[in-house]
């Protein structure tokens, strides 16, 4: 483990990705319904095309092309729709209007498929269904409701340190990454209750778990900034003692709301694993091919561009990376690193993976305490000088 000077239960690495595809297998039985139907000529028909390619390309073609299947299953109706406009253009006008309507269908189509690639609140399926309770891992909890200035309705879980005197107590708002519901992290959290001995508000975005909404980019800001105001407005609760942990998505969340002026004055420290430098970045990174490559980042409707906000976090910050971490290389983490303003930043490296990284050293809970700790009692005047590196 390597300290520079100068923070789901989660799941495995095999359940959960930044990028994840669910996919959706026809059930048999003596009558099946058209999607189904769909779905299985699809299948076949992709499993052919890509079993010629070499083993990385058919890796990449094949999460692609289930990813196209699955929205054009979901908007078959739409894609007929504009296949018949097509169809039309060309028999009446020819030339050059039917292509220019082809592309401009496929770039709606890959403008609007970064959402389905990017946020999976049902995987796993039973998700928006069931979310595990604090109480099955002995930790007293409210549940509660927070509405948004959009007015959507989230849910979370406050789970507060019974001590007489609550306000003497750090306050953690936890933000989990792009899949799963709060109940995925309760394992986690347990951990952070018992050994880092914090209050923790467990937030679930909307679109995710019991919460109402749509995910979206602008959606999860105002998430994370009801929640904050939420535990700020908190008698029992010190508005001078909230911090900010984000593991994946939740970084980049975490990274936004300290950025804000509204926000960055008044968050104690934050703690941010595992997170990426910003949605193009990352995308050209898992998918290696020349289109994604060569794609302008006009054309994301996800950004989550933390590296040009980190500049504007003036709050204490600690960045934890997993250096085994299959999904955000390593380097993305180093650059947020050098690239954060904060007079007090620690970068913290344990040998773990994506989601697993909380699980890999013992001392990873006593880090995230001393630094609790430094930056309750740090002089945390706004400042943008450069600090230098001291190995620790």
């Amino acid at each position: 483990m390597t300290v520079l000077g100068t923070g789901d239960p989660n799941y495995k690495k095999s359940q959960q990705r930044l990028i994840t595809i669910p996919l959706h297998h026809a059930s048999s039985g003596p009558s099946l319904p058209n999607t189904t139907v769909l779905n299985l000529n699809a299948n076949r028909a992709h499993a052919i095309a890509v079993s010629m390619l070499p083993t990385p390309t058919r890796v990449i073609v094949k999460t692609l092309l289930k990813t196209l299947l699955q929205i054009l299953c979901k908007l078959w109706r739409w894609a007929s729709s504009f296949l018949v406009l097509i169809c039309l253009a060309a028999w009446f006008y020819g030339g050059f209007l039917p292509y220019f309507l082809t592309v401009m269908g496929f770039l709606s189509l890959g403008y609007n498929m970064s959402d389905y690639l990017l946020y999976q609140p049902d995987f796993p399926p039973e998700s928006r269904i069931f979310v595990a309770s604090p109480d099955q891992f002995g930790m007293p909890f409210e549940e509660i409701w927070i509405h948004t200035k959009d007015r959507v309705k989230l849910h979370a879980y406050l789970i507060k340190q019974q001590v007489p005197n609550g306000r003497s107590i750090p306050v953690m708002i936890f933000f989990h990454g792009n899949a799963g519901n709060i109940g995925s992290r309760l394992e986690n959290a347990s951990m952070i209750y018992k050994d880092i001995r914090c209050h923790i508000l467990l937030l679930e975005y909307r679109g995710y778990g019991h919460s109402d909404g749509t995910a979206s980019e602008n959606g999860l800001y105002m998430d994370a900034q009801a929640a904050f105001e939420f535990i700020d407005a908190r008698e029992d609760l010190d508005s001078k003692k909230i911090f900010l942990f984000g593991r994946s998505l939740g970084g980049a969340v975490v990274i936004d709301l300290a950025s804000r002026c509204d926000f960055r004055d008044r968050v104690a420290a934050i703690i941010v694993e595992n997170t990426f430098s910003n949605i193009p970045s990352i995308a050209r990174h898992l998918f290696p091919i020349r289109a994604v490559r060569w794609l302008p980042k006009f054309c994301y409707k996800n950004k989550f561009d933390s590296y040009n906000k980190i500049s504007s976090v003036v709050s204490p910050c600690l960045f934890i990376c997993g250096t085994e971490d299959e999904m955000i290389p390593e380097s993305m983490m180093t650059e947020l690193y050098n690239k954060c303003s904060s007079s007090m930043k620690r970068l913290i490296r344990f040998a773990g993976g994506h989601n697993d990284t909380w699980l890999c050293d013992k001392s990873y809970p006593s880090k995230i305490s001393e630094f609790i700790s430094e930056a309750l009692d740090a002089d945390r005047r706004p400042s943008f000088h450069n600090y230098s590196d001291n190995v620790v």
